[in-house]
Formats: structure tokens, sequence, C-alpha cells
């Protein structure tokens, strides 16, 4: 039996916490969601702080990206071969 994937778009707290475990790579995540430099330099001067750029990251995303934001797309964007955290996309995106 394989895994499912939730439904709907990723909470708050998951976003929260999975945030502390993607920190080293955010950027490159970030990018795999569709962010382009730009907004990444953005995101950079508005916040100091290493996690709260990354958590702000994913708040954006999912924002912008409305009912697309889904823990399905945040699954690839973790099991994309760039980022590699597929441990992640199981542990927050897949039903237990």
């Amino acid at each position: 039996m394989s895994a499912q994937i939730k439904t709907g778009t990723p909470s708050t707290d998951d976003l929260l916490n999975l945030t502390a475990q993607v920190m080293s790579s955010w950027e490159v995540m970030a990018k795999v969601l569709g962010f382009h430099d730009t907004e990444l330099d953005q995101l950079m001067a508005d916040n100091a702080d290493l996690f709260e750029q990354c958590y702000q990251m994913l708040l954006r995303w999912k924002q912008k990206s409305g009912s697309k934001g889904s823990y399905e797309a945040l699954a690839k964007a973790l099991e994309h071969p760039a980022v590699n955290q597929q441990h992640l996309a199981l542990q927050y995106c897949y039903k237990t």
C-alpha cells in the first residue's frame, strides 16, 4: 500500500515546523517552488534572520499559490533532486 498525500493546503503549523528543517536549503527550495532571484533578494532584505527568511518564503508561496499551494506541490518540491528531502515530504505531506 502506498502512502497517500494529504489533501488541502499545508497548515501554518506544518510550515513553521518544516522551516527549521529546510533552512539550510531554503533558497534552492524557493527556486523549485517558483520564486525568482529578485523575490529571494527581497525576502533576505526584509528578514535578517535565516529562520524568518525561510518561514516567510513558505508563507508567501502558500499565499500566492492559493489552492495550488497544496501538500502535493510541497511534497514535489521536497522530493525534487535539488532539494532531496524525501523524508520531510513523508513527515509533513503524507497521511500517517
